[in-house]
């Protein structure tokens, strides 16, 4: 029996001995799944790399941005300011005169012979549109003859504070000659009653005088356009003014841009070679401020003639 005995608690040690080492095989599982939980935690890890992947993505996206905004913006502003230039170039070249802004458009010099009063207002007018002004001093008085008129493109005569005073000699010739050869040629309200009392005896600038006086003068007038083009530029369709004006009848051929009571008033004509521009405005005879729109006229008529 003790043999019996002795032989089924061996058996039952076994297999209690058994039950043991299954156990320990069970943590070991369980070890090995705890180590995959790890590297799980690690590629958690690597999951942060990544977002220190996205923080370099957007750094570089900004410096991309800044640089684009700075090309654009340099760009827009080279445009718009040659598109002013431009601009100021097509107006100086409509008015026929350089304002020294754009060295493409020609610039007019103009011969200034003054009436003793009018010149120096005639002067800031023209000096203010970019006009060259060589000053000739009072128009009895000058004696350069053709010599002075080289690299002038036209002659702006005053005569109306100062009127019928006689050339000196060959003055007369040499200013026709000029505007026979394609010189300009601007002369005042007073030109075509001194033509008719024969105060230029030598006839040389008597013929070049788009109008004819016709008997009278009057002081005191509405203007009105009647034509456009260069030399009604900037100039309203009409206006009052103090000054004197002759009563002429046109030339033939002669182009009428302005009246002045009925009368012509801003007159052209290109018949003697040269352009001649009559502007039938006594100065300052009658008032002592010579009134805008007849400096315009002025302005007109030099850039226009001087072309």
């Amino acid at each position: 029996m003790r043999n019996k005995h002795m032989l089924v608690l061996v058996v039952m040690g076994f297999f209690l001995l058994g039950l043991g080492c299954g156990g320990n095989g069970n943590k070991g599982n369980g070890s090995e799944q705890d180590a995959s939980t790890d590297t799980g935690t690690d590629t958690g890890t690597g999951q942060d790399s990544g977002a220190d992947a996205d923080a370099d993505t957007d750094a570089d996206t900004d410096t991309d941005t800044d640089t684009d905004t700075d090309t654009d913006t340099d760009t827009d502003t080279d445009t718009d300011t040659d598109t002013d230039t431009d601009t100021d170039a097509d107006a100086d070249a409509d008015a026929g005169y350089d304002s020294g802004t754009d060295s493409g458009v020609k610039k007019i010099t103009v011969l200034l012979l003054d009436d003793g009063n009018s010149g120096a207002q005639v002067t800031s007018a023209l000096a203010d549109a970019g006009i060259i002004i060589v000053q000739g001093g009072n128009y009895y008085d000058w004696d350069a003859g053709l010599s002075g008129l080289t690299g002038v493109d036209t002659i702006l005569w005053l005569e109306g504070y100062d009127y019928c005073e006689p050339l000196l000699p060959g003055i007369d010739q040499a200013i026709a000659t000029f505007v026979q050869n394609g010189g300009g040629l601007i002369r005042t309200e007073w030109a075509a009653y001194d033509i008719d009392d024969n105060c230029y005896p030598d006839a040389g600038t008597n013929n070049l005088m788009p109008v004819v006086y016709d008997g009278d003068y009057d002081y005191g007038a509405t203007w009105t356009l009647v034509d456009a083009g260069p030399l009604a530029e900037g100039l309203p369709s009409t206006w009052d003014a103090g000054a004197g004006y002759s009563y002429v009848t046109l030339q033939p051929n002669a182009v009428e841009v302005a009246r002045v009571n009925g009368y012509p008033g801003l007159v052209f004509w290109t018949t003697p070679g040269g352009t001649v521009v009559y502007v039938n405005h006594d100065m300052t005879y009658t008032t002592a401020t010579i009134d805008p729109w007849a400096l315009k006229m002025l302005v007109n008529a030099v850039a226009f003639s001087g072309k």
